[in-house]
């Protein structure tokens, strides 16, 4: 009988090896970072300049470039994520 704990490794196991297979048809070029590809393409990347305005929190965000600048939310927003990812942490931690 398994425990749970041994179980749940199995789990990520077969799931790490599963993604290393898909990335393995899918080619080198979609290789994601967990799978050591080169960082240099990463660091190549130009730095995202700062917008003249807040970019409004919404469903119209689809991926993480789409957040060009610090997240203006609604004024009726009580996330803890509205509250404390101010301008200043935005612009200390953007890629």
């Amino acid at each position: 009988m398994t425990t749970l704990a041994q179980g749940w490794c199995e789990g990520v196991k077969a799931m790490l090896e599963k993604e290393i297979e898909l990335q393995k048809k899918a080619g080198p070029a979609k290789a994601s970072p967990a799978t050591k590809a080169p960082v240099a393409a990463a660091a190549a990347k130009k730095p995202i300049a700062a917008p003249a305005k807040p970019v409004k929190a919404g469903s119209h965000l689809k991926k993480p470039e789409d957040i060009t600048g610090p997240i203006a939310f609604p004024a009726d927003c009580k996330s803890l994520l509205c509250k404390y990812l101010t301008p200043a942490v935005h612009e200390k931690y953007r890629g």
